[in-house]
């Protein structure tokens, strides 16, 4: 097992997950063909987190969503309530303060989605308010 605390307002969560390599030798099926994994457990927490409470609203949740360029982490669809036929599209981006947020955030517009940035720990926040200021 690996672990990590996960900021939740207030308070923290000890969020613990199995390793590839005990999942490997239980015969588990892992999500991705024999390569490393990539996202922190408070990404991967987040993540899922986002898109449960958009279900509960009512959404249709896509995670790891395809984009024209790479992927969105979770993309929230919902039908507009006035019976028109375009949708209300949200794109949720988990960000740890490692990835290129503001190349991120203009492939969602670009795509025409709203989009919500969640950085995972104050750290995080502290990267993408500078990057988002400066790009």
């Amino acid at each position: 097992m690996e672990g990590q605390r996960v900021p939740t307002g207030n308070t923290r969560k000890l969020v613990l997950r199995v390793t590839d390599g005990a999942r490997k030798e239980l015969g588990f099926q892992t999500d991705r063909k024999g390569e490393a994994r990539r996202e922190s457990i408070a990404h991967e927490y987040l993540k899922r987190w986002y898109a449960e409470r958009f279900r509960k609203k009512g959404y249709r949740v896509l995670v790891e969503a395809s984009r024209r360029n790479g992927r969105v982490d979770a993309l929230a669809v919902k039908r507009v309530e006035n019976g028109a036929r375009e949708s209300d599209s949200l794109a949720v981006e988990i960000e740890t303060g490692k990835s290129d947020v503001v190349w991120n955030v203009k492939q969602d517009l670009l795509m025409g989605w709203r989009v919500l940035v969640v950085a995972t720990d104050r750290k995080a926040l502290d990267v993408v308010e500078r990057t988002m200021r400066l790009g």
